[in-house]
């Protein structure tokens, strides 16, 4: 759980939620619930990453130093 010990940080977590509510409400072409616009941010993200494993294995660059710069090595 995160905690909050001053004013300032409480500011702070505010603006994050409200940014991640505004982010995934409005980052598809229209206007979506939260539910929803987290699901394609989340699949978006996905995509994103299988993305970038296919070119990183296009171009020739090892199994190793893929999951290693994915910090799963």
């Amino acid at each position: 759980m995160y905690q909050v010990r001053s004013i300032k940080s409480i500011d702070r977590l505010l603006w994050l939620i409200s940014l991640t509510y505004l982010y995934c409400t409005t980052s598809g072409d229209e206007y979506c619930k939260f539910g929803q616009g987290i699901k394609m941010v989340r699949k978006e993200v996905q995509k994103q990453r299988i993305q970038w494993i296919y070119e990183q294995a296009d171009s020739n660059v090892s199994i190793d130093e893929i999951l290693e710069q994915l910090r799963l090595a």
